[in-house]
């Protein structure tokens, strides 16, 4: 076996900082941040779990930060002249079990409270008021508008779906605290929000009539995950080490990652998307499993489909418009769009004339993860035995 070259495969690894610090791979996805950075205000977008969405935000963070030493050789230091120091409240949602409100109450207020003391301003009681406070006291000593990152932001709401009340409780202390940005647009730089879904028709947004959703934006389709092109650009040494490992094929190697990690779109055109988790975990590995299905619970598409009865045969060649993929908040009805938006499910096509879009699962692993584990839940061991 010849001898391999080490790559350092980013598992796991969301700070941008740290990427490029400690010499993980990195895929280039700077020229993007700079034109999302520079031409948008107000910005929403909708990806599944897993797939870059926390990475993004963190090389935002650190260029709107100014940090211009960490993107050197990147195609972002051929765009950028000025490099501005802006002031940066970040917020992560992800980390915790909502299974009350005061959960959500206690992670947004630990967030304010480092601000506040890092600001050094006294907390008021309401969670708006002290954001509205933080976003006042960051511009005027900066004297730079400020720059609100906002990470999983669904994630009280998708995790409280099966609780009409909690997850009404939820929608509306989220609503009060977002609209704080539209109440400072005038000392805000930029404002990004990610997440898994968008309730759109439950106006969590308040009034923000200007936050732009680049989700099925064709010019950002390849903003997370990993393009065909970059595939092919960026792992060729990655492959060659696989192959040899498993006694395989360079050819092999990439008709197996295609079928089981490509197939994804996010717009009605543009390029083949990989799951970054699953091709990242697959590579440093050195093995094909269904790493991103299996790295988070489908519990919350159990107790959907339980309550919600639908053809589970109509799911690939599904159609749909894209205001109906775009809002998840009536299930009760039709439970694809969420099925899309978690990564399930992926656009095929496009139709102009009717104006809808076809759907389908993406790839093998995400195929296959999905009716085993159906099968698994809903027909257990016992249930099928002959008589």
């Amino acid at each position: 076996m010849a001898t391999q070259k080490k790559i350092k495969y980013p598992v796991g690894v969301q700070t941008f900082s740290r990427i490029i610090g400690e010499g993980y791979l990195y895929v280039d996805k700077t020229a993007l941040v700079y034109e999302l950075a520079n031409d948008y205000d107000y910005v929403f977008l909708s990806r599944p779990r897993r797939f870059g969405k926390s990475l993004l935000l963190s090389t935002l963070e650190e260029y709107f930060r100014g940090n211009r030493e960490l993107f050197k050789g990147l195609a972002i230091e051929q765009l950028e002249t000025e490099w501005t120091s802006y002031p940066v409240l970040r917020f992560d949602l992800s980390s915790a079990n909502y299974d009350d409100i005061e959960v959500l109450r206690n992670k947004i207020s630990a967030y304010l409270t480092r601000m506040e003391t890092d600001l050094e301003i006294k907390p008021e009681k309401e969670l708006g008021d002290r954001f509205m406070n933080v976003i006042i006291a960051a511009y005027k000593r900066s004297g730079q508008r400020v720059v609100v990152l906002i990470d999983e932001y669904d994630k009280p709401m998708l995790e409280s779906l099966h609780d009409e009340a909690l997850h009404t409780v939820m929608r509306n202390e989220l609503r009060g605290f977002y609209s704080v940005l539209k109440e400072c647009d005038s000392m805000i730089r930029f404002a990004m929000l990610t997440g898994v879904t968008k309730f759109g028709k439950v106006n969590i947004f308040s009034g923000l009539n200007n936050l732009i959703d680049i989700s099925m934006m064709r010019e950002f389709n390849e903003i997370c995950g990993i393009s065909e092109d970059e595939f092919h650009k960026i792992f060729p040494e990655s492959v060659r080490n696989f192959a040899d490992y498993n006694n395989l094929s360079e050819q092999e190697v990439w008709e197996s990652f295609k079928s089981f990690y490509d197939g994804y779109h996010f717009s009605r055109s543009g390029a083949d998307i990989y799951n970054p988790f699953s091709t990242l975990t697959a590579f440093k590995r050195r093995d094909l499993g269904s790493f991103w299905f299996t790295s988070g619970s489908s519990d919350y598409l159990i107790r959907l489909i339980e309550r919600h009865p639908f053809s589970l045969d109509r799911l690939e060649g599904a159609c749909r418009s894209e205001q109906e993929l775009s809002d998840i908040s009536d299930m009760s009805r039709d439970i694809v769009p969420l099925l899309y938006q978690a990564g399930y499910l992926t656009i095929r096509g496009y139709d102009a004339v009717s104006r809808l879009y076809t759907l389908g699962f993406p790839n093998r692993e995400v195929s296959q993860g999905f009716w085993n584990s159906l099968a698994a839940h809903f027909f257990r061991p016992n249930s099928m035995r002959c008589s």
